[in-house]
């Protein structure tokens, strides 16, 4: 997660809680649907980086932002955006249809993930944008030598598209073998207050819970796929969330940001030391994590720190990357 330039603290109201109930509320597994059998041997996910920090291809767009397509048994979803809608022009440089998806995610409520969505919305009036109860809410940080700024999802999102929102509670199956996944993992308001993460409350910033934050997990024959766009509930922490959620399962991957990433005397740096990283490579390798893909607000420096430790385990994001798991 990096920040908006140039936007100042405000005096917050709350507005996406309050617009809360103009959303409608999605709290358990969608009923109504035939339950068909989950993944194949010959099933496999694909994952198309739309937008990402980096890039190799020069006909594409970068930002500070990440926004994946991913088909999953024939059928496409969106997870975020990016900052703007430079992911729509990547999708149609990289041949990709969007109107094909058959709903779009938001994996928590900042701007470097949702800044899109707005446009792409007006585009397919018929699509749908999930997201986790308090994602529309008023967001701040003063990480990385910044001043205190909003780091919320855009004013129009919250206010304009309230028909093709749906609000999740809790652990949802949004499709067959499509799981969209709170964080469980208790005291994570340290991690908001180490990481200078806030949401508002009553026009007050306190430390971020996360609580707005969801994994996506695709459940297959062969095992789990995780996809967490930032991660600020630390990887490790996801993954063993993810294996309570599914006992017995085999994690096959783990793709995203790993919110890592800080700044010291203008300088990027990591946010964590050597050590710390060192365990958490401890804790993935130990809870069977076979693939690492990561990117966005990684950053350079702790990308190289896990590479030490965890080897042709890891392999970086970058946009216009095809991935197939």
């Amino acid at each position: 997660m990096n920040e908006k330039e140039g936007i100042p603290f405000r005096s917050y109201t709350l507005i996406g809680y309050a617009l809360y109930d103009t959303y409608e509320p999605v709290r358990h597994t969608l009923a109504g649907k035939k339950r068909e059998k989950v993944g194949s041997e010959k099933i496999k996910v694909k994952i198309t980086v739309l937008i990402e920090n980096t890039k190799q291809d020069d006909r594409l767009a970068c930002e500070h932002g990440l926004s994946l397509l991913i088909e999953f048994e024939g059928k496409k979803y969106l997870l975020d955006s990016g900052s703007t809608t430079a992911f729509l022009e990547n999708a149609d440089q990289l041949g990709e249809s969007l109107g094909d998806v058959e709903w779009a995610f938001l994996s928590h409520g900042h701007w470097d993930h949702s800044g899109g969505f707005a446009e792409y919305l007006r585009r397919y009036p018929d699509k749908i944008l999930y997201m986790g109860q308090g994602a529309a809410g008023d967001f701040a940080s003063d990480a990385n030598e910044t001043e205190m700024h909003d780091i919320s999802i855009p004013a129009d999102l919250k206010t304009d598209f309230t028909k093709q929102i749906r609000v999740l509670a809790g652990k949802t199956e949004l499709a067959s073998g499509i799981w969209a996944l709170p964080h469980t993992t208790p005291g994570l308001e340290k991690t908001g207050a180490r990481a200078h993460l806030y949401r508002l409350v009553n026009g007050e910033a306190v430390p971020d819970d996360f609580s707005h934050e969801f994994s996506l997990v695709f459940e297959e024959a062969r095992g789990l796929i995780i996809l967490n766009s930032c991660s600020h509930a630390g990887v490790a922490n996801i993954v063993k969330e993810v294996k309570e959620a599914f006992p017995g399962r085999r994690i096959l991957a783990y793709a995203g940001g790993l919110h890592m990433m800080g700044r010291k005397n203008g300088q990027e740096c990591s946010a964590y030391s050597e050590e710390e990283l060192k365990k958490v490579c401890d804790d993935l390798v130990a809870d069977g994590l076979e693939k690492l893909l990561a990117g966005h607000c990684t950053g350079r420096v702790a990308y190289g720190i896990l590479k030490k430790y965890l080897g042709d385990k890891l392999e970086p994001l970058y946009t216009g990357q095809k991935i197939v798991l």
